[in-house]
């Protein structure tokens, strides 16, 4: 566990460091705990209703969003 805290410590950071000079940075974290929150509450309501089926649809879709945001990067 403490492990995981390290890297998810060095993961945050990292993403400070990306952030634009121009953006604040309760804005810009706002956005990143918003993000984490919509994606597991996606998740878990996705797997409520359809375990096996949608968890692996739901898994395709951020696959391909992360492919999409990648590529445009």
């Amino acid at each position: 566990m403490g492990l995981v805290g390290l890297l998810a410590v060095l993961h945050v950071y990292a993403h400070g460091l990306e952030m634009p000079d121009e953006q604040t940075a309760i804005y810009y974290g706002s956005g990143f705990v918003l993000t984490t929150v919509l994606l597991h509450i996606t998740g878990i309501v996705l797997a409520t209703f359809h375990q096996v089926l949608l968890s692996r649809l739901s898994g395709l879709m951020i696959t391909l969003t992360g492919l999409y945001l990648a590529s445009t990067t």
